[in-house]
C-alpha cells in the first residue's frame, strides 16, 4: 500500500498490491519462534506465514510475542510483589 496514493486505497484491489507467496519469506510449523523472530528481524519484517505442504497454517506475528512477554512481564511484576517469587539463594 505505500505505492498506491491513499486516496486511490477505496478502489484498490488486495491483489494489485499483495506480494506472490514465493516472494514472501516463510516458516515451517516445527521452525522455532527464535530461529523465526531472527528472520524477521534480519529481513526487517513484522510476520511470516507459516507454510506446510504448500498450505497457509497460520502467520507468526512480532506482535504477537511482544504481547505474550509484556503479559509474562507483568504476571511476574505482580506476583514480585505478592510476595510469590522469591529470591534466588546465594550459592
Amino acid at each position: 500500500m505505500k505505492s498506491v496514493d491513499r486516496d486511490r486505497w477505496a478502489q484498490t484491489s488486495v491483489q494489485s498490491v499483495m506480494r506472490p507467496l514465493a516472494q514472501l519469506r516463510t516458516v515451517a510449523p516445527e521452525t522455532s519462534a527464535v530461529e523465526a523472530l531472527e528472520l524477521m528481524s534480519r529481513e526487517d519484517i513484522n510476520q511470516v506465514p507459516v507454510i506446510a505442504n504448500g498450505h497457509l497454517e497460520g502467520i507468526f506475528s512480532r506482535g504477537e510475542v511482544l504481547r505474550f512477554l509484556s503479559a509474562a512481564v507483568c504476571r511476574i511484576k505482580r506476583n514480585a510483589k505478592s510476595g510469590v517469587i522469591l529470591a534466588t539463594p546465594k550459592v
